[in-house]
């Protein structure tokens, strides 16, 4: 129960809904269960780390690996340094590049994701295709 408890009392909290955590606490198992079915469910970080970028720092709970945050920390910095190096945003404070390095990169994972949707269409049709002539052929 205590799983359950604490992924509800996460979920209800990222909500914004300060009273479902008393509620998940004297609620059954079952009626958690039935309550809470529909939310997604938040795996719980195992550690935590501290972030840095531009004198900013924050910690966070996270499941990564520290080769994963090593890695990510790399890919943020050297696009935070790239907006550092051009001559159009010159004259920009850190927390204006800062906002820079997240817009572009999250333009970057909308591009990547646009992408994946169009590749796994073709894919799909494909091996539609492909289907339909294992069938055809095994009449």
């Amino acid at each position: 129960m205590e799983q359950t408890t604490a992924t509800v009392t996460t979920t209800a909290q990222t909500l914004g809904q300060e009273t479902s955590l008393e509620f998940s606490q004297t609620i059954g198992q079952s009626l958690q269960t039935e309550l809470f079915s529909d939310l997604p469910k938040i795996p719980k970080a195992n550690k935590v780390a501290e972030l840095e970028l531009a004198d900013v720092r924050v910690k966070v709970s996270t499941d990564a690996t520290p080769s994963a945050l090593r890695q990510i920390r790399e890919i943020v910095e050297n696009k935070y340094s790239q907006f550092a190096t051009k001559k159009t945003v010159k004259g920009i404070t850190p927390h204006q590049q800062l906002l820079l390095t997240a817009y572009s990169l999250a333009e970057e994972l909308l591009k990547e994701r646009e992408k994946s949707k169009v590749l796994k269409r073709k894919v799909n049709e494909r091996l539609g295709r492909l289907l339909d002539r294992v069938e055809s052929n095994l009449k």
